[in-house]
C-alpha cells in the first residue's frame, strides 16, 4: 500500500466490502480510532457503519467530552452512534486488574453491539505504531514466535463477526496528518502521559529513540519482519496442529516416544497447547516449563520419573505416557467437580427460598442462591461469567425439573436464550477473556445431566440464560447468586 499524509484508504477486507453488512467501528476519541472511522466512511457508505464508543467511567469529565466529541464527529460524518458505558472499578473480577477489567467490558459491549446492529466486522484504530510498541512490550517480557509477531490485520471475533484493523499499515503521523487535512479534531487520553505504565513508556519513549536512531522509514522495515515471522509461525502451528494426533493419545496423555521425534518447534507448540487445555494456570506456561516437559518425554529413567509445572501440579511419566497429576497423586489436574443438587419446588407454590452458603472453596469463598416466584422476564446486563451478584428469571417449567448449582464441566455448552445455535463454556470464558485460574470457581445452574437434544447448562451468570430456561408465557422464577463474604 502507498501511504500519503493526506490520502489515507482503509483496507476493507474483500468478504466485508462486499458484503453489505454494517461495520461497527470502535472509537474511543484519540487520534488512531477517528482516522479509522473517517477514512471508513469515505471508503463505504456511511449508513453500513456505526460508531461505538465505551466509556469506562475511570477519568470523570474528560472521559465525558471523548464521549460527547466522539458524537458530533459521527454525525458529521453522517454515521450511527452508539454509547456504552460501566463502572470498571465495581465490575473488575477477583484478582483482575482495571486494565484488563477494561478490556473486558469495552470487547464484550463490541461484539454484543455487533450482534445487536446486525454488523459483519468490528473495525479497530491500530496502527504500526501499536505493533512496534508491541515489539518491545514483549521483548521485554519474553515470548516466542507468535508472540513476537504480534497482531494480525484481521481475525475472527466470534460470533460470525470479524474484527480488523482497516489502518493497520499507517503511522499514528499518518492518521494526523489526513484529521488535519480534513479539518477534523480529536481528543487526548491524559492518562497516556503516565510513562509509569508499560505501553505509555514504550509509545513515548522507546519508539521514539528506535526512530530517532535509524529513521522514520526503519517502522515500516519492522513491519516487514513482524509479516515475514508471521508466516513463520502461522506454517509451525499448522504443522503442530497435524502432527499432535501421533503426540497425544486418545485419553489426553502424551506419547513420550512420538513427542521426543519431534522438532522443539513442533513439540513445543504441542506441549504448549496440551497444558493449556487441562487449563493449567497461564503463569506456569512459561518456556521452562515447555522444556521440562519436553525432557521428561525424551529421558531415559525407568519407572515413574515427574517435573514440576506449579505448586501443586506435576507432570508425570509412567510406561512411556505423560499425563498431568495434582499433589500426593491424584489422577487429575483439577479437585472433583464441585455440585449440589437445588430444589425449586417451594418457589412453585409461592415461598422465596434462600440456599446457601455453597462453599466453592479458594480465595472466591461460597455463594448463595435466592429464588422466588416472578412474573415476566428480566434480563440483567451481561458483565462477565462469574460476576456477582447476578440474577435472571427462568421458566417455571424449567423451574420444576431436578436442577444442579455447580462448577463448570469439560464439554458444557449452553444454547443462549434466543439463539439457534449452542456455545461451548469454554469458548465463552475464552471469548470474554476470563483467566483460566478462575473458570473452575465459576457457579452455574444446570441439568443434572444432558438430555437428548438440550445442553446441561441453565444458567451462565453474566451471560445468558438457555433458550431450554427461557420464560415464554410470563410466568417465572427469578434466581439470585450473590457471594457469601
Amino acid at each position: 500500500m502507498t501511504k500519503t499524509k493526506q490520502h489515507l484508504t482503509a483496507a476493507i477486507p474483500e468478504q466485508i466490502a462486499k458484503s453489505g453488512k454494517r461495520i461497527l467501528a470502535a472509537v474511543s476519541g484519540g487520534s488512531d480510532s477517528v482516522a479509522m472511522l473517517a477514512a471508513l466512511s469515505e471508503a463505504v457508505a456511511p449508513q453500513r457503519i456505526a460508531a461505538a464508543h465505551f466509556n469506562h467511567g475511570l477519568r470523570g469529565k474528560e472521559a465525558d467530552r471523548d464521549e460527547a466529541g466522539v458524537k458530533k464527529i459521527a454525525e458529521s460524518l453522517g454515521v450511527e452512534f452508539v454509547r456504552g458505558g460501566a463502572d470498571v472499578r465495581e465490575l473488575s473480577l477477583p484478582g483482575e486488574s482495571c486494565e484488563m477489567a477494561a478490556r473486558r467490558l469495552r470487547h464484550d459491549f463490541l461484539r454484543k453491539t455487533a450482534s445487536e446492529l446486525g454488523c459483519c466486522a468490528i473495525a479497530t484504530g491500530h496502527t504500526a505504531n501499536d505493533r512496534l510498541e508491541n515489539v518491545f512490550l514483549r521483548l521485554a517480557r519474553g515470548c516466542g514466535l507468535d508472540g513476537l509477531s504480534g497482531m494480525s490485520e484481521a481475525r475472527d471475533a466470534g460470533g460470525g463477526i470479524v474484527l480488523f484493523r482497516p489502518v493497520f499499515e499507517y503511522t499514528r503521523d499518518d492518521l494526523r496528518s489526513f484529521l488535519i487535512s480534513r479539518g477534523i479534531s480529536w481528543f487526548e487520553d491524559s492518562t497516556n502521559e503516565d510513562t509509569s505504565i508499560p505501553r505509555n513508556s514504550a509509545r513515548k519513549r522507546v519508539v521514539p529513540a528506535f526512530l530517532s536512531a535509524f529513521g522514520s522509514s526503519a517502522i515500516f522495515s519492522a513491519m516487514r519482519t513482524l509479516d515475514n515471522l508471521r508466516s513463520d509461525a502461522e506454517y509451525l502451528n499448522s504443522q503442530a496442529d497435524l502432527q499432535k494426533d501421533k503426540a497425544v493419545s486418545p485419553d489426553g496423555a502424551l506419547i513420550a516416544a512420538e513427542l521426543s521425534q519431534m522438532p522443539y518447534p513442533i513439540a513445543g507448540r504441542i506441549v504448549m497447547k496440551w497444558l493449556f487445555d487441562a487449563d493449567t494456570d497461564p503463569e506456569s506456561v512459561t518456556r521452562k516449563t515447555v522444556d521440562r516437559v519436553i525432557a521428561l518425554c525424551r529421558g531415559e529413567d525407568r519407572g515413574t520419573v515427574r517435573t514440576d509445572i506449579s505448586d501443586n501440579v506435576f507432570a508425570v511419566r509412567t510406561n512411556g505416557s505423560v499425563r498431568l497429576e495434582a499433589e500426593a497423586g491424584r489422577g487429575k489436574m483439577h479437585p472433583d467437580r464441585i455440585q449440589y443438587s437445588i430444589d425449586l419446588s417451594p418457589v412453585l407454590l409461592g415461598h422465596t427460598v434462600r440456599l446457601g452458603p455453597f462453599e466453592f472453596g479458594g480465595a472466591h469463598g461460597g455463594v448463595c442462591l435466592t429464588a422466588q416466584p416472578s412474573e415476566g422476564i428480566e434480563r440483567s446486563p451481561r458483565t462477565a461469567p462469574g460476576h456477582l451478584p447476578a440474577a435472571c428469571t427462568i421458566s417455571r417449567q424449567a423451574a420444576a425439573s431436578p436442577l444442579s448449582l455447580r462448577t463448570p464441566e469439560d464439554g458444557d455448552r449452553i444454547v443462549p436464550a434466543g439463539k439457534h445455535f449452542s456455545k461451548k463454556l469454554s469458548d465463552i470464558f475464552t471469548e470474554m477473556k476470563v483467566p483460566r485460574t478462575q473458570r473452575r470457581t465459576i457457579p452455574v445452574i444446570a441439568l443434572p445431566c444432558k438430555k437428548s437434544g438440550q445442553y446441561g447448562i441453565v444458567w451462565l451468570p453474566g451471560y445468558a440464560v438457555s433458550e431450554y430456561a427461557a420464560v415464554k408465557d410470563g410466568r417465572s422464577v427469578k434466581l439470585i447468586i450473590t457471594r457469601n463474604n
